[in-house]
């Protein structure tokens, strides 16, 4: 089916030799590496794993169907497969989880990663076991406090071993970027694909027009990228260092990403 579809791609676009065809997998669906081999022959050239945690009591907590020794397996095939272009997830902020645990299982993790970290805060979803067990008490998660505890270590961590912190939750060393996340911000086209539906998401006009683009351009840049934002806000977040601004861009510090959500809830007007 894989094939199908980038046989597909092939016939509908050009495909250059720089274009990122990137995969996502779990360690209980990765059988073997001839498995793997056989995507890579086929065109696949990046490769993610949803690995979330190398502790059996965490996998068993958000409900994952593989075990600490199959994510370890997985992870090493891939990386025998894809050198230097596999990526892999974990999760911070679990019950019961405290600032060594997260400590302990990020140096093992970076004993063995590739050249691409994403690293997540879990997130409490409503009409979940989860959001249910918070809410009625029957669950606690690490505290805001040290959740940043947390996050400032894993900052930390990664730089130690030569990982740019690149975006929010990604980071990656010897510049193996995702284009598929860089292009969230920097505005590239992608194409999506997941078997029986395919998605176009583009910056550009719906219109035919060029004018029509570089008008509606034009406007921003007269304005200037403060007038669309609340300019109390946004200078109290520069001054107390989570927000730096150049002549190009406004972005978040290392501090400001750690509460980017809460940044663009106050930076709207």
């Amino acid at each position: 089916m894989f094939e199908l579809v980038l046989d597909t791609l092939s016939s509908m676009c050009a495909l250059t030799k720089d274009t990122e065809i990137s995969m996502e997998g779990n360690p209980s669906s990765t059988t073997s590496i001839e498995t793997l081999k056989a995507l890579r022959d086929i065109g696949i050239n990046r490769y993610s794993l949803g690995i979330q945690s190398f502790q059996e009591h965490i996998l068993t907590e958000l409900g994952r169907d593989h075990t600490p020794s199959t994510a370890l397996k997985s992870l090493l095939d891939a990386r025998a497969v894809w050198p230097g272009k596999v990526s892999m997830d974990l999760i911070m902020g679990h019950a019961g989880q405290t600032l060594d645990d997260w400590i302990k299982e990020l140096r093992f993790t970076m004993d063995i990663v590739d050249d691409h970290l994403s690293l997540y805060h879990l997130t409490v979803e409503p009409g979940t076991a989860l959001h249910t067990d918070v809410k009625q008490g029957k669950t606690t998660l690490p505290d805001g406090d040290l959740s940043t505890d947390m996050y400032e270590a894993t900052i930390q961590l990664t730089r130690e071993v030569g990982f740019e912190h690149y975006e929010v939750s990604n980071f990656a060393r010897n510049k193996a970027y995702s284009m598929h996340n860089s292009g969230h911000w920097l505005g590239i086209d992608y194409l999506g694909t997941l078997l029986s539906w395919m998605m176009h998401r583009t910056w550009r006009p719906r219109s035919n027009e060029p004018s029509s683009y570089t008008s509606k351009i034009s406007h921003i840049q007269r304005q200037g990228l403060l007038e669309y934002l609340n300019k109390d806000a946004t200078a109290s977040c520069i001054d107390a260092g989570l927000l730096q601004l150049s002549v190009a861009s406004l972005s978040p510090t290392e501090r400001g990403m750690a509460v980017a959500d809460e940044l663009s809830v106050r930076l709207l007007p």
